[in-house]
């Protein structure tokens, strides 16, 4: 062996011989550590897969549960609004007869007012008539007293 790299042949391929075998050494060791590498990049693909999944799920549960508060608020501020709308009509109601403005109440003044009217004329022909009975009563007091002066002359 001793012969062999004394010769530049040998000598060349003993050197050729070594960078082989480390060049096929160095080949190895980087095909394991690309190996490792992209079975970690796997890993992490993975990993990474299943959070972006996981993720997914909770906003799709996030977004139903918006849209089911939305629709609960959408219900409360109808029946909300509706009810104001009855408070609102209420509350007008209220004020027309607080007011004296309702039906009700302007039929009764509507009457109450010809009651007056009726009550007053009334009263007219009542004191019409207590004048024309006190004149009647006149008349007979001086028609008695005449009456009874003839009864006297006589």
């Amino acid at each position: 062996m001793t012969d062999l790299l004394t010769t530049i042949p040998g000598i060349i391929i003993t050197v050729g011989g070594i960078l082989t075998v480390a060049v096929v050494g160095g080949l190895y060791v980087v095909g394991l550590w690309k190996q490792k590498k992209d079975g970690a990049d796997d890993r992490l693909i993975n990993l990474l897969k299943e959070t972006v999944g996981e993720l997914e799920k909770k906003v799709d549960n996030q977004k139903r549960e918006h849209d089911d508060e939305v629709v609960k608020l959408n219900k409360k501020i109808d029946d909300l609004t509706s009810k104001v709308g009855e408070l609102e009509k209420e509350n007008q109601t209220l004020v027309e007869v607080l007011q004296g403005r309702d039906k009700s109440t302007l039929d009764f003044q509507r009457q109450m007012l010809e009651a007056m009217r009726v009550g007053m004329e009334t009263n007219g022909l009542a004191k019409d008539t207590a004048n024309k009975l006190q004149s009647l009563i006149d008349l007979m007091a001086t028609h008695i007293k005449a009456v009874e002066a003839l009864q006297t002359k006589q």
